[in-house]
């Protein structure tokens, strides 16, 4: 049978970084000016005011070895909704691929809080950089969900169908497969991969 899998990106698709971020923010004396939903970018302007580049990626980079990182909540629904596409198509493989951090603190919190959804492998990559590589690795028929439009570019070169998880921060970019929610993006994933089950090679 060929082999197929689902890839996913781990932070603002399956687990709520932001909630996360903003409730570590706050436990260190910062209190955000606006909520997790309402963040339009990723430089954090309107949640951060007055705060440059640099003073933002500290604190990201901060909270990705601090404890709070391996407790970041799952988005609603991500949980059963993974379990129930590998119910459904029984023998899809689980890849998560998570531009997180270098330090090894990070790469443990990152799989404890990766735990519940059991996946088969985990890439732990540095913050901010590109996936194409390990994308390429990824059978053709796959199927690959990021909050980041360039990621999912990204796959569909090396590829891969891409899915694009609606944010308030990529609402400039279109795509032919956008989910907002995990009971949709459920449907939608079967979907794409049952199709790309049908043009993958045999393993």
């Amino acid at each position: 049978m060929a082999r197929i899998v689902l890839g996913l990106d781990a932070d603002g698709v399956i687990l709520d970084y932001l909630h996360g971020f903003m409730a570590y923010l706050r436990s260190t004396g910062v209190e955000p000016a606006c909520g997790p939903d309402e963040v339009a970018d990723w430089e954090m302007t309107g949640a951060l005011p007055g705060w440059s580049h640099d003073q933002v990626m500290a604190a990201v980079a901060d909270f990705s070895v601090h404890p709070d990182f391996g407790r970041i909540p799952a988005v609603p629904g991500a949980v059963d909704a993974v379990a129930s596409i590998r119910e459904e198509l029984g023998d899809v493989e689980l890849v998560a691929i998570t531009s997180a951090g270098t330090s090894p603190d990070t790469a443990r919190l990152r799989l404890q809080n990766l735990e519940p959804f059991g996946f088969d492998d985990v890439h732990v990559l540095p913050l901010g950089a590109s996936k194409k590589d390990h994308l390429s690795l990824l059978p053709k028929g796959s199927v690959f969900v990021d909050d980041l439009h360039r990621h999912v570019v990204a796959a569909e070169e090396a590829g891969v169908q891409g899915v694009l998880f609606r944010r308030p921060y990529n609402a400039a970019h279109s795509h032919a497969n956008v989910i907002s929610c995990w009971p949709q993006g459920r449907l939608v994933v079967s979907r794409l991969l049952s199709s790309g089950r049908e043009v993958a090679p045999a393993a």
